[in-house]
């Protein structure tokens, strides 16, 4: 399956377009994210489980799935499977607002610019892996499943918008790689939980944990930082060169 890349003021302009000339169905796309929002906080409030989830969705922001790992420690409320389904359904949120609104994100002051080193990060895997291109949705998918900087939801939304895929189609390959993902995420974590009952009293224990999240927070900026230098290298050579390079 071969997809051409599309710029992202092509997407925005696609978007636009259908706002246009279907105005019920785009304000349907718009309200139907706030309304779950909504409607999951107010379920989450009557369980008494709204703070809970609102740390650990906040967390899973900068860390991603490596949050399910926490729910490996029999100190945490949750357990993997139940952050799991946390990251899940927020995967299929972000995924599906980027997906179908992405030229209303754009707008955002701080979220669009945020997009644009997303957007570079892209296109610099476009470039370093053109099998990606090549293999559209399963690329998408893998790009979810993997849990490194700068993957997930957003990037995948991003990702498979720029290759060429319709939102739908895209929706539902985030939806395939984030629910693979967090089940081998949880699949892993889950044994560490019977490990953890047996040590937790142990001093050593909850060193070589802070230790072992030090390292894992340390890994990741450095991961992290040293692609999104070579992607805005891409990008300013792209732009160099005439092609679109990052928009703003």
């Amino acid at each position: 399956m071969t997809h051409g890349d599309s710029s992202i003021e092509q997407i925005l302009r696609e978007g636009q377009d259908r706002e246009r000339l279907q105005p019920v169905r785009s304000r349907l796309h718009l309200a139907l994210p706030i309304l779950i929002v909504v409607g999951v906080y107010v379920f989450l409030g009557l369980i008494g489980m709204a703070g809970t989830f609102t740390v650990f969705g906040l967390t899973a922001l900068p860390v991603g799935k490596f949050v399910i790992l926490a729910g490996a420690h029999p100190d945490i409320d949750l357990g993997p499977w139940a952050l799991a389904l946390m990251v899940f359904l927020m995967d299929v949120w972000v995924g599906y607002v980027l997906s179908y609104n992405l030229h209303h994100v754009y707008r955002l002051p701080r979220v669009g610019p945020w997009l644009h080193n997303v957007q570079n990060y892209c296109r610099y895997w476009l470039f370093e892996y053109p099998i990606v291109r090549r293999w559209a949705i399963t690329g998408v998918v893998l790009f979810v499943v993997f849990p490194l900087s700068g993957t997930g939801a957003p990037g995948g939304a991003l990702l498979g918008r720029i290759v060429g895929l319709r939102p739908r189609t895209t929706l539902l390959a985030i939806i395939t790689g984030s629910a693979i993902g967090c089940s081998i995420m949880a699949a892993f974590a889950a044994p560490l939980g019977r490990v953890f009952l047996q040590v937790r009293d142990e001093w050593w224990f909850h060193a070589l944990g802070v230790g072992l999240l030090a390292i894992l927070v340390i890994a990741l900026y450095v991961l992290g930082s040293k692609v999104s230098q070579a992607a805005t290298r891409f990008a300013q050579q792209e732009a160099g060169e005439g092609g679109p390079g990052p928009l703003g």
